[in-house]
């Protein structure tokens, strides 16, 4: 039974969205650009939102994409040349350069951090970097760790991605192992050794899928509505909206069940926000959170 809805506060900002995760006590966190002000860290709450003191000093051009994600304290973002954190209990950010720099792409530029989670039991941080030619698509999942004020970049495993097929990798969470959602997946019985240059087989059909890495090397692949996902805030759903209209967002349990479908209505979901190129969203407990461009629209499921 999908849960009812009703819109909240509407937010028209003077900066355009580019990542967003939702957080508790019906907080948003942004990364955010404009022409004036370049980009910034802003905090959305009760309908209005503050910008974080923090200097980010991508130009325009210079970032292709970078990954927030949510931690005990707060929440972090991974760039091309650094992770940073932020705590908002003393508020305060810190910056852990890499050791030694990202991937380079076809033209020679760090590779760019597509989705990212950390596993707050062990602080490492799960991220899928953009492919080196097709730009602000997930290929390449690594792993992240944290230690003496630098972070330390691992590669773990490479998805195929093509001009005659469509392969991408959406995002990624973790649940005592890896959890991948993506477009085409690797076939149920196939195994792999986790090792830095092994790359995954896609399947034959164009599809969507959510993807789990066993200890064995086995992975578990199961269905899902055929579109882009994303992990919610809460570790409590896969959320997937379809690519076909009428547009919907189907949420699914991490074991891949199904749980309840959400249509995209201007007046209960979507706000001001055209549902046909909606690409960022986020859910925290019973808080939705929607974006694109200059519009958030917060909604609670009821």
């Amino acid at each position: 039974m999908p849960p009812k809805s009703t819109i909240t506060p509407q937010y028209q900002l003077p900066m355009a969205i580019v990542d967003m995760i939702a957080l508790r006590e019906d907080r948003c966190v942004a990364l955010s650009w404009s022409k004036d002000t370049g980009y910034q860290f802003i905090v959305l709450e009760d309908g209005s939102f503050d910008t974080l003191p923090f200097l980010i000093s991508y130009k325009l051009g210079e970032l292709s994409c970078a990954a927030l994600f949510t931690t005990n304290t707060g929440f972090g973002c991974v760039f091309p040349d650094s992770v940073v954190t932020y705590a908002f209990s003393d508020n305060h950010f810190q910056t852990y350069p890499f050791a030694k720099s990202l991937p380079l792409d076809a033209e020679k530029r760090s590779t760019s951090p597509v989705k990212a989670h950390m596993d707050e039991k062990t602080s490492t941080i799960y991220v899928i970097l953009e492919d080196y030619f097709y730009k602000r698509r997930g290929r390449f999942i690594s792993k992240i760790s944290l230690n003496n004020n630098l972070a330390h970049y691992s590669p773990m495993y490479t998805y195929p991605f093509n001009t005659a097929w469509y392969h991408e990798c959406n995002d990624i969470f973790f649940d005592e192992r890896p959890l991948v959602h993506i477009i085409n997946c690797p076939s149920p019985s196939h195994k792999i050794e986790p090792c830095p240059s092994h790359k995954i087989e896609p399947c034959p059909s164009q599809s969507a899928h959510l993807m789990k890495l066993n200890d064995d090397g086995i992975f578990n692949v199961t269905p899902t509505e055929h579109g882009h996902g994303s992990f919610s805030s809460d570790k409590q759903h896969l959320m997937v909206k379809s690519i076909f209209s009428p547009y919907s967002i189907h949420f699914y349990s991490l074991s891949g069940d199904k749980s309840f479908v959400i249509n995209l209505t201007p007046k209960r979901v979507l706000g001001n926000i055209n549902k046909r190129w909606l690409t960022l969203f986020d859910k925290c407990n019973d808080t939705f959170w929607l974006a694109r461009d200059y519009d958030v629209t917060q909604v609670k499921l009821l």
